[in-house]
């Protein structure tokens, strides 16, 4: 056995796939200066609401190899993402649109991957903010 080999693999199998996901604090706050706590609340529902959904949509079309379908939930997630303040999450469903169309089926693969979780970690700080709490 190779020692340089054995580090490898197991240095591979314990790769942490988390993502450092921030709120945009101020896009939140303009929300509810602009709207109040009980408008700012029900814009972020709404979000929240339409990006699960949407990730739903992504998940079932990349196992189905539906790929004009993910590239154009992909693309509607953005500006939703963008409205509530999840900029990593926009980003990256930025990315993944792009892939969509590309043929390059290994960075669409990676990048859906990647959405899943920066958009179930994006779910999580919003659902753990306290920005509307009275």
């Amino acid at each position: 056995t190779n020692p340089v080999w054995e580090w490898t693999v197991a240095a591979v199998s314990n790769l942490n796939l988390a993502e450092n996901v921030q709120i945009d604090a101020d896009r939140l706050m303009l929300l509810l200066r602009e709207l109040g706590a009980a408008g700012a609340e029900r814009v972020v529902d709404r979000a929240v609401d339409e990006i699960a959904g949407r990730l739903l949509l992504i998940e079932t079309s990349w196992a189905s190899a539906d790929f004009k379908t993910l590239g154009r939930t992909a693309q509607s997630l953005i500006a939703v993402a963008d409205q509530i303040g999840m900029h990593l999450l926009a980003h990256v469903s930025c990315d993944v649109a792009g892939l969509a169309q590309s043929g390059d089926d290994s960075a669409l693969a990676a990048s859906v991957a990647r959405l899943q979780r920066v958009g179930e970690s994006s779910l999580l700080a919003v659902w753990n903010a306290q920005a509307f709490k009275v």
